[in-house]
């Protein structure tokens, strides 16, 4: 990897998730002034969720080396699409209040126009009366994502 960065010399890369942003950053040291953007996926390890006895191991090994990241890389910026993870990473990580950003999940709206017709078709398909309510996501369904707050 170090090579194939080396000869691309990218202005930025980003990394999504722990293991892959604290790689992506010591590539992105290596390389100097290359931009590190990291994307966390949900709160930080062992927050909030259950995790296995290596997954709680790993935990003091990457809150070090994102201290470390921080303190060493000036280029370096981390963000999540929920702001209590967010929050939840500044505190994990003894950083300041809007230290890092919050880019929230969206879609193209107008690729989804109603269509009644074709509301009515996919309706009496899955045998749903017309009148009823009906809500739909994709997302896992664990207390971390927080149901609850996607309800609200």
């Amino acid at each position: 990897m170090r090579d194939a960065l080396q000869a691309f010399q990218p202005d930025v890369i980003h990394g999504i998730l722990n293991e892959t942003i604290v790689n992506a950053g010591l590539a992105a040291l290596h390389l100097g002034g290359t931009r590190l953007v990291g994307r966390w996926g949900s709160l930080p390890p062992g927050q909030n969720r259950q995790v296995s006895q290596r997954a709680d191991d790993n935990n003091l090994y990457l809150q070090s080396a994102y201290r470390d990241l921080i303190a060493r890389h000036p280029n370096a910026h981390f963000y999540s699409n929920a702001t209590e993870a967010t929050q939840a990473y500044e505190t994990w990580l003894g950083q300041p209040k809007n230290t890092f950003s919050t880019i929230y999940n969206g879609i193209e709206a107008d690729k989804f126009a109603f269509d009644p017709a074709a509301r009515a078709d996919i309706r009496t398909s899955l045998g749903i009366d017309p009148d009823t309510v009906v809500i739909g996501t994709a997302f896992r369904f664990t207390e971390e994502k927080r149901p609850f707050k996607w309800l609200e």
